[in-house]
């Protein structure tokens, strides 16, 4: 028998009754996947999750030599994620991890030269193919082969993005690891002060918005209905006005450059901008009220107190040997580069790739519905990759019994760890480091009710409101100077870090988008916390410490 196999169940809840897919996956541990896809998932998100997994994280994985492999599964239609070493035997996972190190030592000194010249092109070129056929006037035929097609281009984007991923971590975390080892002095943020102050397409999208808001803010017009109304609402208001409808034609300018967002990272099932504006329209709500700020100085500025810090990092290691010396400008150079890549990777392939797909799908919902096999495109979600190939089979029923599931367990509480705790403590190489600073690991219980402890993510020290944001559509309720608490943040939420006092996440560490971008903002941060959500409420007074990553409840 296995050493897994002797290990102690995790407790099942007695209302999240589980069957597991294969007798192995009750011997793994799977986590709650809450940092990418919090919530219920539909049996079409699940699906192509799955696919991104194995075609994606695992196959980048193998380019690496990576000890570790991704399983994804959906239980009860929330989605498990296992990360865990492809061997229990040491001398293996040693070789594999020399191995992964010279790899991907390699390969981090050339993240922006892979981007420019190899695989933005090929994303780029990805797209075109998409945007090019014409999925309404496909016959039945063409439309399957079309969808068979799509899968395996995003398969092959999402390969794209994980050898990405796994170069823009590592070369971070190595970073800080360096400079820990020959700078450190207790700041766990030193070395990614030296990362800041450089444009991404992230802060690219933020300025853009920043701008239309001031549009709206200058239009007596327009600001009055961003005002009065409710985000659902504004794009109907607007349209009855002359001014109004102008400034809807400013939008739609910024819908065409970047409306493809939208609220969750991989969900098809999730429309975008483009469909549905309403998240974007409460960011621009948040924004008018806003104080006036110049984002290029603000970003300018952060460039040159990180050459100010570097220069001062270069002077300190001037008495170290040249090997020494080298090793810091490498890692430096390629953290850097991780650091811009992290944001850069997102924009086209997580936010764009996915909303092509998500087109696919629903010209594949109107042809069923078209097809007398579905009562609604949308319901298409409710499918899998696999039930795509014939669009002439009924699938009413299928759809009903999905929808009765994700109704049984809307209001059960998914319980975050299921399987059993591997043994002892885990692998501590810089892979592993890596990940942990992306995902976050487990904080130490604080002893005290009215103290969470999670990760540090961004420096600083703040008190506020909480205010709870369980989706990016109940932004429109945050305050200016609250903080915002919310089990995830994505791209799309960074408008509302420009109004938030400080942030609290329940998953993510270091590394985590959270993490970066309020690192960008200048505001703290504390992610990871785990139970954020389910302990803090709103209203109640708190105090976010970044540095030391932990939440004070300073009154109820």
């Amino acid at each position: 028998m296995s050493d897994a196999a002797t290990l102690k169940p995790i407790p099942i809840p007695h209302d999240f009754p589980v069957n597991w897919e294969q007798p192995d996956d009750a011997h793994a541990l799977w986590e709650l996947e809450l940092q990418h896809l919090p919530g219920q998932s539909t049996a079409l998100d699940e699906s192509l999750v799955r696919r991104i997994g194995d075609k994606g994280f695992n196959a980048a994985c193998e380019d690496f030599s990576m000890p570790i492999r991704n399983a994804y599964r959906r239980l009860n239609t929330y989605v498990y994620q296992s990360i865990a070493p492809v061997s229990h035997d040491h001398a293996v996972l040693e070789g594999l991890g020399r191995e992964a190190q010279e790899r991907l030592g390699a390969a981090i000194g050339r993240q922006r030269e892979l981007w420019d010249g190899e695989r933005l092109p090929e994303i780029k070129s990805l797209l075109e193919r998409w945007r090019a056929f014409d999925s309404d006037g496909a016959t039945d035929a063409e439309l399957v082969a079309h969808v068979r097609d799509s899968v395996a281009w995003c398969e092959r984007a999402w390969h794209i993005h994980f050898q990405t991923v796994f170069s823009v971590l590592v070369s971070m975390s190595l970073f800080a690891d360096l400079y820990a080892e020959l700078l450190g002095d207790g700041d766990p943020y030193g070395a990614y002060r030296l990362l800041q102050g450089q444009d991404n397409e992230s802060l690219r999208v933020d300025r853009d918005l920043y701008a239309l808001s001031r549009v709206a803010a200058d239009s007596v017009t327009v600001r009055a209905v961003l005002d009065s109304t409710r985000a659902s609402e504004v794009v109907a208001a607007l349209g009855t006005s002359t001014e109004g409808q102008a400034f809807l034609d400013r939008l739609d300018a910024f819908l065409q450059d970047h409306g493809r967002r939208s609220t969750l990272y991989v969900t098809v099932s999730a429309p975008s901008y483009i469909e549905d504006p309403t998240p974007l329209i409460v960011s621009l709500q948040n924004a008018i009220t806003q104080p006036e700020r110049d984002d290029v100085a603000t970003l300018a500025a952060a460039a040159h107190d990180r050459e100010l810090l570097t220069a001062s990092a270069r002077e300190r290691l001037g008495s170290f040997p040249e090997p020494v010396r080298g090793q810091f400008e490498f890692l430096l150079s390629a953290a850097q580069q991780g650091s811009v890549m992290q944001e850069d990777h997102n924009y086209w392939i997580d936010t764009q790739v996915t909303y092509e797909v998500r087109q696919v799908m629903l010209a594949v919902g109107r042809r069923l519905v078209a097809n007398g096999c579905l009562d609604r495109a949308d319901d298409v979600f409710h499918l899998t990759v696999e039930d795509l190939d014939d669009l002439s089979t009924d699938r009413r029923a299928d759809v009903a019994a999905q929808k009765a599931e994700l109704e049984r367990f809307r209001d059960v509480a998914a319980p975050r760890f299921l399987g059993v705790f591997p043994p002892g403590p885990g692998p501590d190489d810089p892979i592993s480091r890596a990940v942990t600073k992306m995902f976050g690991g487990e904080p130490a219980e604080s002893g005290s009710a009215s103290i969470l402890n999670g990760m540090a993510g961004s420096p600083g020290v703040a008190q506020g409101r909480v205010r709870l944001v369980h989706a990016l559509a109940d932004g429109e309720q945050l305050q200016h100077g609250e903080v915002l608490v919310a089990p995830t943040t994505a791209p799309p939420w960074t408008p509302l870090f420009a109004r938030a006092a400080a942030i609290v996440t329940d998953t993510g560490g270091i590394l985590s988008h959270c993490a970066v971008v309020a690192r960008e903002y200048e505001i703290p941060a504390v992610v990871g916390v785990r139970h954020a959500m389910a302990t803090l409420r709103d209203g109640q007074l708190v105090e976010v410490d970044g540095t030391s990553g932990t939440v004070r409840i300073v009154e109820e």
